[in-house]
């Protein structure tokens, strides 16, 4: 077992749980290592809740294992003062099938997969290379720099299979794949 220590100050506006998790002196294990990496990424929102709520929130348990691909909508929440967007689905690579919570950046044209999903799927490429999100191939690359804890949905992705739709009532979203029936304003017009 790695043990790593960090002094960090917590910010005003954290909750009790991220206060705890920031102001612990050791983090004995590599996931709550990572879980501070991501934390330290949120510390400017608002509306500051626990990265750990996220799963939860989903109603899903994050990278365990799937006897089948997911290939229908996906359903997500708008997380946090700078609204971000965070769903889960299923990542095939080969014949292991696991559930991944992923960023939606709309910003970024490339999908990308954090380190400790490669390392739960025994990947170790730093080039580019190919699984099924959503039942769905696509070309994906390895996390890197403020973004290596987090697996990112990018527009090359959605450009290709989905439309997304938002609902600022009840910050949640959804990812409509083959959608046939309703047409976008462009295309109507």
């Amino acid at each position: 077992m790695i043990i790593y220590k960090y002094k960090v100050s917590p910010k005003k506006n954290s909750s009790s749980v991220a206060k705890n998790l920031l102001t612990s002196s050791y983090i004995t294990r590599p996931k709550q290592f990572i879980l501070l990496n991501i934390l330290c990424y949120f510390k400017n929102d608002t509306i500051w809740r626990s990265i750990l709520d996220i799963p939860n929130e989903l109603q899903v348990k994050y990278l365990s294992a799937s006897s089948e691909e997911s290939d229908g909508d996906i359903y997500g929440i708008i997380y946090g003062g700078q609204h971000r967007l965070f769903c889960a689905t299923t990542v095939k690579y080969k014949n292991d099938i696991k559930v991944v919570i992923f960023l939606v950046d709309t910003g970024s044209e490339m999908t990308f997969l954090s380190e400790e999903v490669l390392d739960k799927f025994g990947i170790y490429s730093e080039r580019p290379f190919q699984v099924q999100i959503n039942s769905r191939r696509v070309t994906v690359m390895r996390s890197h720099l403020h973004f290596k804890d987090i697996s990112v949905l990018g527009m090359g992705f959605l450009t290709l299979y989905a439309d997304l739709y938002l609902c600022s009532c009840n910050s949640n979203f959804v990812l409509k794949f083959n959608q046939n029936v309703l047409q976008c304003w462009w295309c109507i017009n």
